[in-house]
């Protein structure tokens, strides 16, 4: 073992007598004298350090050209020249990586990331959902997206669990959403605290609705339940419901607009028919309609929703309660949604096709209640006819 403060010594008397240009030998014998000098011949630390090789060699002649050494001069005043051009070479280097870093970088990592954006978007309106799925995945998991402000990713996550909800994988679209009520959170702004809170609710009933469409077995479903209301709900189509109600209470606690209310009313109301409760139904129906009315002016989307839960309300009236009064005010109402306006001027044809659809599957369930020779049938139906018929 060499203790420290000898090797230290040892490395400082060895390689300044080398500088002297003094003999690899003479270099090891004086530092082996100070050695000795300071622990004496018996601490034997001196014996450590042991010579292969010419002990004549010097340093400075392997440090010679082959065409001998340049003059003195020229290496005193070349040496800090070229000390100076290294610290500015590597100062240059640091401010070019640091600027590239903060300024280069981030720019065309926005750049890439608004593109990417753009394909997600176009992908999602094509219908092409899976694909969708994969580019907000890389914009999502990337390493730049550490960078980003929660805000930044919010519409990434809301398209995500969108796109899961179009699939049908209502698990992977709820664990997107528990994603955006924590980025709500962190941000705390309630316009985003309502947004998340509807698209929970909307997207629990919908996986309901498909529980029960597509998923139990057919003995699960009475005849004519459809219709009726009358669906045996099993314990996670139920509990599923039970997430539904309370995000629309949540949204209505956030004090949200007059649409989204609107779509609270009506959320509600289809949970309550699914559950074959019409005393329930009918009243949030109803509320949805009278904050419609309430708006000064319905834009095209306003007016579509607004006839379609006329629809549903005519439909619940008639068959939930065989209140035919009730139902026909709803179906005369429908002119206020002025879908006869729509067709006559070509304004939204989709608008009145929508509206045109709903009308004649609200016809055919009044037929399959058994209403098919009734007054009340012929009275919608010529209704029909003059609303939708040229």
């Amino acid at each position: 073992k060499i203790p420290d403060d000898a090797g230290c010594l040892f490395a400082q008397t060895f390689y300044r007598s080398l500088m002297e240009k003094k003999s690899v030998g003479q270099a090891l014998r004086e530092a082996r004298l100070s050695l000795i000098e300071q622990n004496g011949e018996d601490g034997l630390v001196w014996a450590s350090y042991v010579l292969y090789g010419d002990p004549s060699g010097v340093l400075s002649e392997s440090m010679q050209k082959a065409d001998g050494d340049e003059p003195d001069s020229a290496k005193k005043s070349l040496s800090p020249h070229l000390r100076k051009m290294v610290w500015w070479t590597v100062a240059l280097c640091s401010i070019l990586v640091i600027g590239y870093q903060l300024c280069i970088k981030g720019f065309l990592d926005k750049a890439a990331a608004k593109t990417l954006w753009k394909e997600a978007q176009q992908e999602y309106s094509r219908g092409e959902y899976t694909e969708t799925i994969k580019i907000l995945k890389k914009l999502l998991y990337e390493k730049q997206s550490a960078r980003y402000r929660p805000m930044d990713i919010y519409p990434y996550n809301l398209l995500l669990m969108s796109s899961y909800a179009m699939l049908n994988d209502y698990s992977q679209a709820v664990m997107q959403g528990e994603r955006l009520l924590m980025i709500t959170q962190q941000v705390n702004r309630s316009e985003n605290f309502v947004q998340i809170y509807l698209s929970f609710a909307d997207l629990y009933l919908e996986w309901a609705l498909f529980e029960v469409l597509f998923t139990q077995p057919s003995a699960d479903i009475e005849e004519g339940a459809a219709l009726k209301g009358k669906v045996l709900l099993t314990q996670r189509v139920s509990r599923h419901l039970v997430e539904a109600t309370s995000y629309y209470q949540k949204v209505l606690e956030n004090n949200p607009s007059a649409a989204i209310k609107a779509d609270v009313f009506v959320g509600l109301a289809k949970i309550a028919q699914m559950k074959g409760l019409w005393k329930e139904a009918i009243p949030y129906a109803e509320q949805s309609v009278e904050v419609w009315h309430e708006v000064d002016a319905l834009d095209y989307a306003a007016q579509r929703a607004l006839g379609s839960i006329h629809l549903d309300l005519a439909l619940w009236y008639a068959v939930g309660e065989q209140n035919f009064d009730k139902a026909w005010q709803h179906v005369v109402r429908l002119e206020k949604g002025l879908i006869q306006s729509s067709i006559r001027n070509g304004a939204d044809g989709e608008f009145a096709n929508r509206m045109k659809r709903k009308f004649e599957h609200f016809l055919n369930k009044i037929a399959a209640a058994g209403y098919l020779h009734s007054d009340f049938y012929h009275k919608i139906k010529s209704q029909y006819d003059a609303v939708f018929k040229r």
